[in-house]
């Protein structure tokens, strides 16, 4: 039979136990059931670049912060009270949209968790300006550049160069696929750029041209007068630092909650000539899935999972396997990512058939971590573009086209180095809403909608067989 004084003593027990753990877990944070993720530390290395009606902002990882606010304003002294706030922001790059060109606004991040708000980062300001013309000053810089060469000497080439105030190239690091580090003395040699963006290089056949926010530069050329050639050279636009967070889904943290959106175009040369083209999505574990992959040949999917990313500080991105069969054939040992975050760049050779065959490889980004997604449509194809292409036979090509609102296209320049000048006939183009492009007269091109709607990157196979890729910079 259990007594008062029993009872009592039981419960004064208990009672003693809970207060201990009360305590003890108090000790932790304010909430003894909840964890506490520390103050957020307040961002540094922030950076702004300026583009039309829009303002890209990049930024250092702060400890202790789960995602970020950008606050912003049109005067100086950026105040939490008065400015405009973006919350939720889960990578270290945002870009702020709906801006008025020719004002100048002013900008800081803060770093959040269930805490609260860190301090405010140092101030930046930059002035939105709309597209328009070029200068010999928007080549200067360090530029990473991929490069793939057709027959009689195939081959990749990859490395760094500067472009100085009167075009001339310096290389601080160049590869081949062959571990050649001398480039060819007509790869890039002094450049120079119209009003319009086109670049062109003295001495031999160079067709470049120059993005409208003026941070890459695609062009064809060719070695020796014979070898045609592709290049993409992304510019490094100072302050702009690299994460996991750049290439890694968000898990169940909005807004874009969900893996990371990708899709590649890619071209090879050598023992297999053709284009590849492949959709999937990266997780929070910055793996890789495919729902989509294709080729003339038929390419095998890989597995769930079957490859890894990694990305330096610099934003040099490595593509690992990670045994998951079947394994792709090609991963990059080595690809560069752009300034704004939404393509990767990269080389690389492949030798599971005996006879090494060559690989440039276009990744691009179609939703950006941690902001909301977007949807793609058929009018945001529209406008004037500049197109350059390579093609497997070997050949380059370049030339000039629109698109209007229904998707139809149509050329108002082309050649090539055939020798060809004849306009290649309209063709409709549709697009998904994940920003996948598809012709509605030929069913092997297989393109891509930038995140920003201001490139398409596509693959197709041409007339007789042959592979092609194309890039599409509008003006």
């Amino acid at each position: 039979m259990r007594t008062g004084k029993q009872d009592w003593t039981r419960t004064y027990f208990l009672s003693g136990i809970v207060a201990m753990l009360c305590i003890i877990l108090s000790a932790c944070g304010g909430d003894p059931f909840r964890y506490d993720p520390g103050t957020p530390a307040t961002p540094t290395s922030v950076a702004a670049k300026a583009g039309d009606g829009k303002v890209t902002l990049s930024w250092a990882t702060a400890s202790n912060a789960g995602t970020y606010t950008v606050y912003y304003a049109t005067e100086p002294g950026v105040d939490t009270k008065t400015a405009t706030r973006i919350t939720g922001i889960a990578s270290t790059s945002y870009i702020v949209s709906g801006l008025e060109n020719g004002t100048k606004y002013y900008l800081a991040v803060a770093g959040a968790n269930s805490n609260g708000e860190s301090g405010l980062s140092e101030e930046v300001s930059a002035t939105p300006t709309k597209s328009g013309a070029y200068s010999q000053e928007d080549l200067e810089g360090t530029w990473n550049f991929n490069a793939l060469s057709g027959k009689p000497n195939a081959r990749w080439m990859r490395g760094a160069v500067t472009i100085g105030v009167d075009g001339a190239v310096a290389y601080s690091s160049f590869l081949d696929s062959s571990g050649g580090t001398t480039a060819p003395s007509e790869l890039l040699t002094t450049l120079a750029i119209d009003s319009t963006g086109t670049v062109t290089q003295a001495g031999n056949q160079f067709h470049g041209l120059l993005s409208t926010n003026k941070t890459l530069l695609v062009a064809t050329s060719a070695l020796n007068n014979s070898a045609p050639i592709i290049l993409v050279l992304q510019k490094r636009v100072p302050g702009v630092t690299y994460s996991d967070a750049d290439i890694a889904g968000t898990g169940s943290t909005p807004p874009g909650t969900g893996p990371l959106p990708l899709a590649y175009q890619q071209i090879s040369v050598g023992s297999k000539e053709e284009w590849e083209y492949a959709v999937g999505q990266a997780g929070k574990d910055r793996s890789i899935k495919y729902s989509t992959f294709l080729s003339p040949s038929g390419a095998t999917k890989p597995g769930d999972k079957a490859s890894l990313l990694s990305i330096t500080s610099d934003g040099i991105v490595t593509e690992t396997a990670t045994g998951v069969l079947p394994a792709p054939t090609v991963v990059l040992p080595y690809a560069t990512m752009s300034s704004d975050k939404t393509l990767i760049v990269g080389t690389a050779t492949d030798t599971s058939g005996g006879s090494p065959r060559y690989v440039l490889r276009l990744v691009q980004i179609t939703q950006l971590p941690g902001i909301p997604l977007i949807d793609y449509l058929v009018a945001d194809l529209t406008g004037d573009y500049g197109l350059l292409r390579f093609v497997t036979s070997p050949m380059w090509a370049y030339g000039a086209l629109s698109i209007n609102a229904s998707g139809l296209s149509t050329f108002s320049s082309y050649a090539d180095s055939s020798g060809g000048s004849t306009l290649p006939a309209d063709e409709t183009f549709t697009i998904s809403g994940n920003g996948a492009l598809a012709s509605v007269s030929d069913t092997t091109v297989h393109g891509t909608l930038s995140y920003f709607k201001d490139m398409v990157v596509m693959t197709r196979t041409e007339s007789g067989g042959k592979s092609s890729l194309s890039i599409l910079l509008k003006r």
